[in-house]
């Protein structure tokens, strides 16, 4: 009897240790980037590529999708899950091309999301029905920043890396 429980003892301990190591071990593994838009590429930064001090200007080739035509707003999408941080004013009135001007240089979204130093991130516009961001939304037009390792400078491209 007592040889039946110890087996079940030593089951359950080596089932909460694999358990356990498996938990330990994702912990530290990265996480896939959340591919948000739909239209890789649609939008674009300027500069390019350059230091993470650099406040960018963007662009879009195409205005919103039918029935989002109220507004666009510019988001940045943290790959290792941390959200979204809106980049820019949102603008008013997106059923043709648009372009605007950073809120900030590229180096606050570093001390935002810490985690994009070495990583790459994906930047997609969001429609709305309504202006200023508001009513249904849809994600749609899309590029890719890569940060370098210790976060001083950033390439932006059109498909993820």
């Amino acid at each position: 009897m007592h040889l039946k429980i110890f087996k079940r003892a030593a089951i359950l301990a080596g089932v909460s240790a694999v358990a356990l190591s498996g938990v330990l071990l994702g912990s530290s593994q990265a996480h896939a980037l959340t591919v948000l838009g739909t239209d890789a590429g649609a939008v674009s930064l300027s500069p390019a590529s350059g230091s993470t001090s650099t406040t960018p200007t963007f662009s879009s080739t195409e205005g919103c999708p039918t029935g989002y035509q109220g507004s666009a707003t510019l988001y940045i999408n943290d790959p290792e899950g941390g959200g979204w941080d809106q980049l820019a004013n949102t603008i008013n009135g997106a059923g043709a091309a648009f372009s605007g001007t950073f809120n900030n240089a590229l180096s606050l979204e570093l001390e935002v999301f810490p985690d994009l130093a070495g990583t790459t991130a994906e930047i997609f516009v969001q429609c709305a029905s309504d202006s200023s961001g508001l009513g249904s939304t849809e994600n749609v037009m899309d590029t890719f920043i890569t940060f370098s390792a210790d976060g001083t400078t950033y390439t932006t491209s059109s498909t993820f890396p």
